[in-house]
């Protein structure tokens, strides 16, 4: 659509930038302005007058993306100067800037009013309450299914009578029009009756989660007086530490009549939803019924999609109200996940079997179910997310991954019932180079962009957020000065309506969409969750011995944003950082706690004495001592915790969350455990065993019949690049190799592969080139064709040359044979014949590190073995006698096959690592492998022993260079594409 303005008249609707008979040249005003498609404007057309107004003559400026108000002043006076011949200088760009700032402020406040005939969806809806909504789709469709979860199914007409029920007992216990109702419940398909109950007894419901601390709760009860705490019997004696009386959800009900209910009105509070502070305590944002009925009648929720709604949102946040009220308010069904934090993978899967239609996930969530890819997503038909920036380039994967699945970015504060404007994405995203936009306002929504003096900004221009119309809260519970402050009056609308600060610093684009520059306060939104840093640095303050306090949020890839807190201790006092973290947990929640607290003698200062927030230290995770894997649980355990926190090294003692975990990684290491260790844990086993050392203990119980000698090991299954194979050294087992998790690139799959022998002597490979053959029929199993990347240390250096030129006599392409100090059998001065067994024995304990001396080797057997494994070798006291005799068959089995064989040539270049400690004149040399290698070899020194280069500092050298060959050898194989094509 195309509007032309009537501003055409001089004295009758003319802008002047400059007014007739102030200036001897001319004057300037605004005549026309034109909108584009999506109703903002694309062109503003200008007329200048003749002082004696004898002459006129027109021109326009087209409006450019992302122009600011200077840049649209400057070319206004270029066009002055081309349309009238006087100099710039005449107009003088000074001066034109201030009158700009002004009148085409004026400008858009017209084109606003205009705008809002074209662009605002108006609501007409009737004053319904939420309970009335919901009994009229109770009329429509009584047999339909309202709720399923854990094992229940309840139709509409059985969640209105369990409601009923729930909300005569109730109004038995004394609760009215706007009486605040707790509900302390893990989620649960019972939460949903306590709320529509609540509702339905004229109450507004005051929701807790079980992660919040006792205190919080405490002071939440307090503020709003709520008379009663809705809990059920697994929640019972948390509840009770709290203080008002209890009314059990889950306990016998009653058999007498239900009291009648009350009639609330529309504009009555429906719930209070309590949000981070900047003052150091919470505020309640107080919703009401005509909020939510708006909410769910925007034209969004039209058609199938979303049918089937997934609940899996702390119900004590806003999201739960789209999840809860979306799907019950339009005639669909609310699918509860179980209780607890859900990971992405199974996520994933309850989205799968329930046949999810739509969902709403934060931004943290939806960027690891992006680069995660878990399968199971097909069947949505939206995905809505929002609550932090999110890339284009996550967007652009978004749109392959979810290719039948329509993505709408949504942005929305809690004082505007959950989502305020949606953004739905394109089948394709590249226009969009940094940000996405958060989109136009929900229906009855308006959004303005705010100068400091309440002027409307231009497009491209930086301003406040502010949001008017349906959905407003009534303002914050009992907090009429902070209502005042944010709720106020709305300029741009009739007598009485409010406006909604949010702090938000945005910009409207010239195709009419809104696009989130950041916060102009101290409020952050971290994984969903709002938090006013003030409150955290209150609670800071208030913990014995800390004189001062400051909080700063800290990001990296890996972790994402963290808030870290930074105290100066009181002079006598020297508190841990993890000794202060767990005093906060007692009056934070734990998303609130600092992931690092960092203990300063003094605080640095700008010049003007302010807190140098840029020069505060980088946070520092972890503790100083290290100590290294005991088990292969803990081996795997420390790689998968240093690959998830990007960490060099994890020791088994540090605590994940002390080290910048998160509950979203938390998730995603649960199910790295579960592709690589295939066992079952949850997040909750994390939380209370977060260590190395803890979690190993964990998974053994969890799985203690599992397999440890799988022949292929999926370290990391999944990932866009090809795999690097791993091959087992001479003892056969391979989960040393997740020390290469952290160094090597997270979207490269990573195999470990281990020798068939471990599971019984009969499997036995007859020759090293046998085993290089079954090898390689595995890895083709994972990836057919190459090129392949294999990597082999000590005897498995043998196997994976064996496999490359087995590889390159089938035609494939090897692109890179790395080997970790193994040398040809020649090298090794092997003898003719069988290495003795109290040899054999003595060497396979120096190679775990236990060095047998000289007077003991001849008498060792597999007794005094078995003693010193299960007194002083942690790796291997897991395993049973069985077990340990195959992996000592392994040994000795392989030692021959090193000495029966002689390698092939490859023709191709070998990367070769040379362990420098505890070599001798005998020692073997990389120039062994001359004979053999047709092309480059290139060898690089390790400084630690043989049997060391998996520990973790070796090996985080040894995969970081093993990093940059693949991609240097990425790069040759994406040229060589380029020049193909």
């Amino acid at each position: 659509m195309m509007v032309e303005s009537a501003l055409v008249d001089r004295g009758s609707g003319a802008i002047f930038l400059i007014e007739p008979a102030t200036h001897r040249c001319a004057s300037l005003a605004i005549i026309a302005a034109y909108l584009n498609r999506t109703s903002m404007i694309s062109e503003i057309v200008f007329r200048a007058d003749s002082e004696d107004a004898k002459t006129s003559l027109s021109f326009s400026v087209r409006v450019r993306g992302e122009e600011t108000l200077d840049d649209l002043a400057r070319r206004l006076a270029e066009e002055w100067h081309a349309a009238t011949g006087l100099a710039p200088d005449v107009l003088g760009r000074q001066r034109i800037s201030i009158h700009a700032v002004a009148k085409l402020s004026g400008l858009i406040a017209f084109v606003w009013r205009l705008e809002r005939g074209i662009r605002v969806t108006e609501l007409d809806l009737p004053p319904n309450t939420v309970a009335e909504a919901f009994e009229a789709q109770v009329r429509k469709s009584a047999d339909a299914v309202a709720v399923s979860g854990e094992g229940t199914q309840w139709s509409y007409a059985e969640l209105d009578a369990r409601a009923e029920e729930l909300a005569g007992r109730l109004v038995a216990a004394g609760v009215k029009a706007e009486t605040p109702v707790a509900i302390l419940m893990e989620r649960s398909p019972l939460v949903i009756v306590a709320s529509l109950a609540i509702l339905k007894a004229g109450g507004a419901y005051v929701p807790l989660h079980p992660s919040f601390p006792a205190e919080r709760m405490r002071w939440v009860l307090t503020h709003t007086q709520a008379p009663i705490v809705l809990t059920d019997m697994a929640m019972r004696e948390r509840a009770a530490e709290l203080g008002p009386p209890l009314l059990l959800i889950d306990a016998q009900q009653r058999t007498g009549a239900i009291p009648a209910l009350l009639s609330p009105q529309s504009d009555q509070l429906a719930y209070v939803m309590f949000t981070s502070g900047s003052t150091g305590t919470p505020k309640g944002v107080a919703v009401t019924h005509a909020d939510v009925v708006a909410l769910a009648a925007d034209h969004a929720w039209r058609g199938d999609a979303h049918r089937r709604v997934l609940m899996h949102s702390p119900h004590a946040f806003d999201a739960s109200t789209y999840e809860m009220w979306i799907p019950l308010l339009n005639g669909g069904t609310v699918i509860v996940a179980p209780a607890g934090p859900v990971e992405p993978a199974r996520l994933a899967d309850i989205i799968a079997r329930h046949r999810i239609t739509a969902a709403f996930v934060t931004t943290a969530l939806f960027n690891t179910l992006i680069e995660d890819q878990p399968p199971g997503l097909e069947t949505l038909a939206e995905i809505w997310t929002g609550g932090e920036f999110v890339s284009a380039a996550t967007m652009r994967a978004a749109t392959m991954t979810l290719s039948r699945t329509r993505v709408v970015h949504v942005y929305g504060p809690t004082e505007t019932t959950t989502f305020a404007t949606c953004h739905p994405l394109p089948n394709t995203i590249a226009e969009y180079a940094r940000n996405i936009p958060i989109g136009h306002p929900m229906d009855g929504l308006r959004a303005y962009v705010l100068d400091e003096r309440l002027r409307l900004a231009l497009p491209g221009v930086p301003g406040e957020l502010y949001l008017a119309g349906t959905g407003l809260a009534r303002g914050y519970f009992d907090r009429s000065d902070l209502t005042a402050e944010r709720f106020i009056a709305d300029p741009f609308a009739g007598s009485g309506e409010r406006m909604y600060r949010t702090g938000d610093l945005v910009r409207w684009t010239c195709e009419g969409e809104l696009e989130f520059l950041g916060r102009n306060d101290h409020q952050v939104k971290i994984r969903g969750f709002r938090i006013e840093l003030g409150e955290v640095e209150a609670a800071l303050d208030q913990l014995p011995g800390i004189t001062q306090s400051t909080v700063n949020v800290h990001h990296d890839d890996a972790r994402g944003k963290q808030i870290i807190g930074y105290v100066v201790p009181a002079p006598g006092h020297q508190p841990s950082g993890a000794d202060l973290k767990a005093e906060l947990t007692a009056h934070l929640p734990a998303f609130m706690v600092p992931t690092a607290i960092m203990t300063l003698d003094t605080f640095p200062l700008t010049p003007n004495g302010k807190i140098d927030r840029a020069a505060l230290p980088a946070p520092v995770y972890g503790t100083a001592e290290h100590s290294n894997a005991r088990t292969p649980a803990e081996e795997i355990l420390a790689g998968l915790f240093a690959e998830i926190l990007n960490l060099p090294t994890v020791d088994i003692h540090d605590n994940f969350f002390d080290l910048g975990g998160h509950s979203l990684l938390a998730t995603r290491l649960i199910s790295r455990v579960r592709d690589v260790m295939h066992t079952e844990l949850t997040v909750r086993d994390l939380f209370e065993s977060p260590t190395v050392a803890t979690l190993a203990q964990e998974v053994t119980t969890a799985d203690s019949q599992r397999n440890p000698f799988d022949l292929l090991l999926p370290l990391r299954p999944s990932g866009q690049l090809p795999p690097l194979f791993c091959i087992h050294p001479g003892m056969g087992f391979a989960w040393s190799y997740s020390s290469l998790l952290g160094p090597i690139d997270n979207a490269r799959p990573l195999y470990a592969i281990q020798a068939r022998s471990l599971t019984g002597p009969t499997l036995s490979p007859s020759s090293l080139d046998a085993m290089a053959r079954d090898f390689v029929a595995q890895i083709k199993g994972v990836q057919p064709s190459g090129p392949y990347h294999l990597l082999g240390w000590s005897f498995g250096g043998l196997v994976a040359y064996a496999m490359a030129t087995e590889l390159r006599e089938q035609g494939e392409e090897v692109a890179l044979l790395t080997i970790l100090d193994s040398y040809p059998g020649s090298e090794y001065h092997i003898d003719a014949g069988s290495v003795p067994e109290n040899e054999a024995l003595a060497l396979i304990l120096d190679d775990l590190g236990r060095l047998v001396p000289e007077t003991e080797r001849s008498a060792m057997n597999r007794d005094r073995f078995m003693e010193i494994v299960n007194t002083e070798v942690h790796s291997l006291r897991f395993l049973t006698q069985k077990q340990i005799s195959n992996l000592i068959d392994t040994w000795i089995n392989n030692i021959e096959l090193v000495r029966t064989f002689t390698p092939a040539r490859y023709d191709g270049d070998l990367l070769f690592f040379v362990a420098t400690q505890g070599r001798n004149a005998n020692s073997p040399l990389v120039d062994g492998w001359a004979p053999y290698v047709n092309g480059q070899i290139n060898d690089v020194e390790i400084c630690c022993r043989h049997g060391e280069m998996m520990q973790p500092n070796p090996a985080a050298e040894i995969g970081w260079i093993v990093s940059q060959e693949l991609d240097r050898v990425r790069g040759k194989e994406e040229f060589r594409g380029q020049s193909a094509r």
